[in-house]
């Protein structure tokens, strides 16, 4: 379709407000059109509004089987630093995709090392005296 060329185009230019703008405007007539949906969850995404984005990536689920969406989902929430439900979208992910990934694998695996230094960190801040203040 030609909007969805349209949306495509402003992503492929990186121009990620211009995609927001384009789509935001747009879906407010196309509000389940999946190309839409799409740009405005990358757009957001790259304009560093991670919890936008993961509206938009979720909304696609209403009507697409893409199972890149979990992907950008857990993608989003290892931006915002909540590594537990960027695990568990990675691993939605890696359920439903038919093919090898690597680039989740290794993303799944980096989102471990983090919880793990997360929580190593917390064990070193309760063992650590109070100070007054």
């Amino acid at each position: 379709t030609p909007i969805a060329y349209l949306s495509r185009m402003y992503l492929l230019n990186r121009n990620f407000i211009g995609a927001y703008e384009f789509c935001k405007n747009k879906i407010k007539k196309f509000p389940e059109n999946p190309e839409l949906n799409v740009c405005l969850g990358k757009a957001s995404f790259f304009l560093k509004k991670y919890q936008e984005a993961i509206e938009y990536f979720l909304q696609i689920q209403k009507f697409s089987s893409d199972t890149s969406v979990m992907f950008n989902v857990a993608l989003c929430f290892f931006k915002l630093k909540d590594f537990n439900n960027a695990e568990i979208y990675l691993q939605k992910h890696l359920k439903t995709t038919k093919k090898e990934d690597s680039q989740a694998s290794q993303l799944l695996q980096l989102i471990k090392e983090k919880k793990l230094l997360n929580s190593e960190k917390e064990k070193q801040d309760e063992k650590a005296p109070k100070t007054a203040k």
